[in-house]
């Protein structure tokens, strides 16, 4: 082997290590309008591309021993580009069937179907690449060290230019065509260059017959149209209009609902939270946690009260001033980081933050909470946006749920004074008020006398999306009921 084959080995190794991390991170993009972006969700990708991988290094080191050929490893990194292409045009018929499986096992199904069969092709070139490598037994060692060392490095590359540049720039759909192009070209001009010109002209074009047929156009049916939709650093969200209402959908969650004729937001936990709001008397200084379409802040703008807004996401602002005709100052920060280190104190803050179907749970933690009330002036009012659910037992007694109970037992923690108010039973909007003093009563509203639960949410143990998960269920039933499966996608 001369000395430009084994540096191609080497550069091959570095190509597929960064196909897989951006594979592995794109992953999560792929299937978080169906199933979020949860613990499961990452657990069940993470899971799956050590699977791949393991079956990958295992059935690589057979092959490579059998047939120790540089052809057939490139063949194989041939094969992995045919497969990013062949996962693309399935994602929209492997999703709705995993659908029915709920959240988890559908996230589990999913990424197998999906990522799978690409990631262990990945994994089999690995071994090829020591095998054919290794000139002598005596140098296995560091050959085999200095190869995954590369790859290594190569998922490093590729894991970083997938979080930092491709995703929040460019779509899904072209950073699969992306990486199947450098992978085709990868092996393509090695088969070339080794005499294989037919085979390499063939199996290219086959490829290239898949990019070409791999449109980047989606539809997503007659009833709804979809006039923006943008893979942000944070969340895949779209801008839809039906019958005069305009709507968010982020992850294929809806976070804000508009009548545009009228010029109002819809959602009825707004009218909950301008109460909170209004209820603390003579205050001057609002902050607003979570923009989404802008809802919050603009009710608060109709009544004189001009509120410092933080919301993470960049492309999620910009969303709402052109689309949702918000004009109010915004700061792009993380809601916990801004209230530790803006310097500046709140008569009244108000939490308003989800991600897709999920809840950001380190809201709602103790040190959280503390966070927030160090925000606080003397006697200010924090007002938290939530889900949970309220039933009646055989004998009419009010039945709270885990995490409402938890909610409470952590908000009780960090304030002497809390009360938790529901728009009404069963799965149901709750807006949490507490201060150093009583909180006002919110007027139409359930006054919701809930008891400590037996867990305190915190950094260390925070449990929020296991005791959410089956409300998790019922939101993405009542988000494919409504919205379909097309516009989630």
């Amino acid at each position: 082997m001369n000395k430009f084959e084994r540096a191609y080995i080497f550069f091959t190794v570095f190509v597929t290590g960064a196909a897989v991390l951006v594979l592995e991170i794109l992953g999560t993009r792929i299937i978080a309008p169906y199933y979020g972006t949860t613990v499961y969700v990452w657990s069940a990708l993470i899971g799956v591309t050590m699977l791949a991988l393991a079956a990958g290094y295992f059935a690589g080191g057979m092959m490579a021993d059998k047939f120790p050929e540089q052809k057939i490893m490139y063949y194989l990194v041939l094969s992995s580009a045919a497969l990013f292409l062949l996962m693309q045009a399935g994602t929209a018929p492997v999703l709705k069937f995993t659908d029915p499986l709920g959240s988890r096992t559908g996230a589990l199904a999913a990424s197998f179907i999906l990522f799978f069969p690409p990631l262990m092709i990945l994994g089999m070139v690995s071994p090829y690449a020591v095998r054919l490598a290794s000139d002598d037994i005596k140098g296995l060692g560091v050959t085999a060290g200095t190869l995954y060392a590369v790859s290594t490095a190569g998922s490093f590359v590729g894991a970083i230019t997938a979080g930092y540049f491709l995703i929040p720039n460019i779509g899904i759909r072209l950073i699969i065509q992306l990486c199947a192009l450098v992978l085709a070209l990868t092996a393509g001009v090695k088969l070339f260059m080794s005499g294989k010109k037919a085979v390499s002209v063939v199996l290219l074009a086959v490829v290239a017959v898949l990019l070409l047929l791999s449109s980047n156009e989606q539809t997503y049916g007659r009833r709804f149209n979809v006039v923006y939709a943008k893979q942000s650093a944070y969340t895949n969200f779209k801008i839809a209009d039906e019958a005069g209402t305009r709507y968010l959908v982020a992850d294929g969650a809806c976070q804000t609902g508009y009548d545009m004729d009228r010029g109002e937001f819809i959602f009825g936990y707004i009218d909950m939270m301008e109460q909170a709001a209004l209820s603390k008397k003579g205050a001057k200084d609002f902050l607003v946690i979570g923009l989404g379409g802008g809802a919050l802040p603009h009710r608060l703008n109709k009544t004189g009260i001009i509120p410092d807004v933080v919301e993470i996401d960049p492309a999620i602002a910009d969303a709402a001033r052109k689309y949702f005709k918000y004009r109010g100052p915004v700061v792009i920060d993380d809601g916990r980081h801004y209230v530790r280190t803006c310097g500046k104190k709140y008569d009244v803050i108000l939490v308003d933050a989800f991600s897709g179907h999920s809840i950001y749970q380190y809201i709602f933690s103790l040190e959280a909470f503390t966070e927030l009330r160090s925000a606080l002036k003397e006697g200010g009012l924090l007002a938290v946006n939530s889900v949970g659910r309220m039933n009646r037992d055989a004998k009419g007694n009010t039945v709270f749920d885990e995490f409402l109970s938890a909610q409470a037992k952590t908000l009780r923690a960090a304030f002497p004074q809390v009360k938790v108010f529901a728009a009404g039973f069963g799965l149901t909007n709750l807006v949490l008020m507490a201060s150093q003093e009583s909180p006002a009563t919110l007027a139409g509203y359930i006054d919701a006398q809930v008891p400590d639960g037996d867990v305190m949410i915190t950094d260390d143990y925070n449990p929020v999306e296991s005791m959410t998960s089956s409300m998790i269920e019922q939101w993405r039933r009542d988000a494919t009921q409504f919205f379909g499966q097309d516009l989630r996608i």
